[in-house]
C-alpha cells in the first residue's frame, strides 16, 4: 500500500501533465461577431415582438431590460477579467466581483425562463 504522500505526489504529477496538454480557448476570432450577436438579440426583441403578445402590456420591456442587463454584465466581466494589454488599467482585485455578476446573469436566465413559460400570466406576477 502506497503512502499517502506518494499518492498525493502522483496526483500532482498527473495534474501537471494535464495542464501541459491543455490549450486555452482563443476567443479573439469570434469576439466581435459574438458581441454583434448579443446586440442583435436586443434589437430583434425590440423590433420584432410577436403579434400574439401585443396585448401583454409590459412583457416586451421586461424581457428587453433583462436581455440588455445580461449583455452589460457579460461585457463587464469580459472587460474586468481581460488579460489583453490594451492600455486600460485593470485592478486585478475587481475580478473578485465576477461571481456576483455571474449570479446576476443566472438570475436573469431564470427570470426569462419563468416569464416565457406563460408570458401573459407571469408578466403580471413578475413585478
Amino acid at each position: 500500500m502506497k503512502d499517502y504522500r506518494e499518492r498525493a505526489g502522483t496526483r500532482v504529477a498527473v495534474a501537471a501533465q494535464q495542464d501541459e496538454k491543455a490549450t486555452g480557448f482563443d476567443f479573439k476570432p469570434i469576439r466581435d461577431d459574438f458581441h454583434k450577436l448579443l446586440i442583435a438579440v436586443g434589437y430583434k426583441l425590440e423590433r420584432e415582438w410577436p403579434a400574439k403578445y401585443a396585448q401583454v402590456g409590459s412583457a416586451q420591456m421586461e424581457l428587453l431590460q433583462l436581455v440588455r442587463l445580461a449583455i452589460v454584465n457579460y461585457k463587464t466581466i469580459a472587460f474586468v477579467c481581460s488579460d489583453i494589454n490594451d492600455g486600460a488599467v485593470r485592478d486585478p482585485l475587481l475580478c473578485l466581483s465576477t461571481p456576483a455578476l455571474n449570479r446576476t446573469i443566472l438570475e436573469i436566465i431564470g427570470s426569462v425562463l419563468y416569464l416565457l413559460e406563460d408570458l401573459p400570466r407571469h408578466t403580471d406576477l413578475f413585478f
